[in-house]
């Protein structure tokens, strides 16, 4: 930085971006929700949040992520994640051997809510994994 240098905005000096791995999201063999990720345990300070799907192919079952603003409840609802207004879309984890990131401004509702999981429209037939990362500033 240079001695006596007013910055803009633009100009701003930018924290570094680090990378950690969370705890995996996993269907139970026989269930149709995996564990719940809350943001205070997790990700409240995530900037983005990575997906890798592992063993998640199950025939016609498809798979959403779901989200609450209420995981203290004593029974929590929760809802399906969807793309932003205009042509709203289910959003769904990613397919076996795929990875993707959803960001803040991509996906601003998960980054608001207390929790999320992921959700399959029928019980699976075998145990389903996806990995878990997030990256965050200090």
């Amino acid at each position: 930085m240079e001695r006596g240098k007013v910055f803009s905005n633009t100009e701003a000096m930018v924290m570094p971006l680090f990378e950690a791995r969370c705890p995996d999201l996993v269907i139970p063999n026989g269930l149709s929700d995996s564990n719940i990720l809350k943001a205070r345990e997790v990700f409240e300070d995530a900037e983005a949040i990575m997906l890798y799907g592992l063993n998640v192919t199950d025939g016609v079952i498809t798979f959403t992520i779901q989200i609450t603003n209420n995981i203290d409840a004593a029974a929590p609802t929760f809802f399906t994640l969807q793309t932003p207004p205009g042509a709203p879309a289910d959003i769904a984890p990613p397919l076996q051997g795929k990875a993707f990131t959803l960001t803040r401004g991509e996906a601003a509702a998960m980054f608001a809510a207390d929790a999320f999981k992921i959700h399959s429209s029928a019980p699976v037939t075998a145990i389903r994994t996806w990995n878990v990362s997030k990256q965050f500033r200090t």
